[in-house]
């Protein structure tokens, strides 16, 4: 998780992989780690707004991992709330 928010001081295509790498394996191990699942659909959507390792449909993936992951984290509501296109 920590690891994560230095995406955020390091821009790039190398940092980006490896924290959604990180991040995608801590979901898988702790589903109901609201924080992490917020941050891995911020790195979901940056695929879409800066063009980093681009899978299919980022959008989507990041309002799906930001959505009823953790109803009382803040974290995931900012990052829900950021994406909602409705």
């Amino acid at each position: 998780m920590l690891r994560s928010f230095g995406f955020d001081e390091r821009l790039n295509e190398e940092e980006h992989a490896l924290v959604r790498e990180i991040l995608e394996r801590a979901v898988e191990k702790a589903p109901a780690h609201g924080d992490c699942w917020a941050r891995l659909a911020q790195i979901y959507a940056d695929e879409h707004m800066n063009g980093h390792n681009p899978r299919p449909d980022p959008l989507g993936r990041a309002l799906s991992a930001a959505a009823g992951r953790a109803p009382g984290s803040a974290t995931t509501r900012g990052s829900s709330s950021r994406w909602s296109t409705g």
